[in-house]
């Protein structure tokens, strides 16, 4: 009708983001990554958080949106998309919404890297065992460690696996199995030397006192960054 505005079809398509505002919003996204791991390392996940939500929003990530998060975040963003939500999962955790952490790796999964799933399975592992799911953590940890055992850029990742499963099998009065990952893990570590530190500062380590391989006091996180 004159003088009446057109309304577009929902299903007509929007033009595709240019390289500039893609190559701008993943450089934001990284920018709220590293505060958001800041934050959360220092014992702040509500604030680290709200930084790894920002980071996700300037991806096209709506947390409760009515389309999946592969059709709103451009393919490029897949992977980075996918570890802002395991590091988010992990702070959401931390705030004691383990059930909602594990959600959002379900939501993770459908956006990781093939190179990255070894990540996601020491996460899941990890909220597994927040959530009281004994033999669920076992299982996914030890799926974590047949993917990551041998790889020599994911050795970080291979001792939070370690001693997840270690912390896991402590908890269910399994000793040996204990013992057997906390020894394997201390041999990684002696690959860094006697006081190199497991988990890098740029990783969620699960609690502000995780991370010494053999010495950790709680169940660590893996590297969800790089």
């Amino acid at each position: 009708m004159t003088g009446q505005r057109r309304r577009l079809p929902d299903s007509e398509p929007r033009s595709a983001p240019s390289e500039g505002s893609l190559s701008r919003a993943e450089s934001r996204a990284r920018e709220a990554r590293e505060r958001g791991l800041q934050e959360g390392n220092a014992g702040r996940p509500a604030v680290g958080a709200r930084y790894i939500r920002a980071g996700l929003r300037q991806l096209g990530w709506a947390e409760h949106g009515p389309h999946p998060d592969a059709r709103q975040i451009h393919e490029s963003h897949h992977a980075l998309a996918a570890r802002l939500l395991m590091i988010l999962a992990v702070w959401e955790s931390e705030r004691g919404r383990t059930d909602y952490g594990l959600l959002l790796l379900d939501q993770a999964e459908k956006l990781t890297a093939a190179d990255d799933r070894g990540v996601l399975l020491v996460q899941r592992g990890l909220l597994f065992t927040r959530a009281g799911r004994a033999g669920d953590a076992v299982t996914t940890l030890d799926e974590a460690v047949a993917v990551l055992d041998g790889n020599a850029a994911e050795t970080s990742n291979l001792a939070a696996a370690l001693i997840n499963r270690g912390f896991t099998h402590l908890a269910a009065a399994h000793i040996r199995r204990a013992r057997a990952d906390f020894v394997w893990c201390r041999r990684i570590a002696a690959r860094f030397g006697s006081t190199a530190r497991i988990l890098p500062d740029g990783a969620p380590i699960g609690s502000p006192n995780a991370a010494w391989c053999g010495h950790s006091r709680s169940p660590a996180a893996s590297r969800a960054s790089r």
